[in-house]
């Protein structure tokens, strides 16, 4: 019996474990592009970081240093034009990688093409 009810309970939680393995966060993202118009992208991801989503659905491309210095294939070229990718959250800049954000239900995220 002991062994009976301890097996349920190892059932349970493996299926609850592979349940939130599987589940998903919507994320949604305002694309502010060069002419002020603004596109918004609804992302369901199970990725850790916005980085991370953003590049699976083929949405940014970043450097080496992960920078984001394209989106939705409109390239931003600081050296060149003093343009770059604003990277904001909750209405905020943001000084860190997109990387290193973690995906968070509830926050505003937004990419804002924006000049030196």
């Amino acid at each position: 019996m002991k062994r009976t009810i301890a097996a349920i309970f190892l059932a349970i939680a493996l299926l609850a474990t592979l349940a939130a393995c599987g589940s998903k966060t919507t994320v949604t993202l305002v694309i502010t592009m060069p002419n002020g118009s603004q596109n918004i992208r609804e992302i369901k991801t199970n990725k850790e970081t916005l980085g991370e989503a953003l590049r699976s659905e083929g949405l940014i491309e970043c450097d080496e240093e992960g920078t984001v210095i394209s989106v939705e294939g409109t390239a931003a070229n600081w050296n060149e034009e003093q343009t770059y990718w604003a990277f904001e959250v909750d209405g905020g800049y943001v000084n860190h990688s997109i990387d290193e954000e973690i995906i968070t239900a509830g926050k505003q995220y937004a990419l804002v093409f924006s000049r030196g």
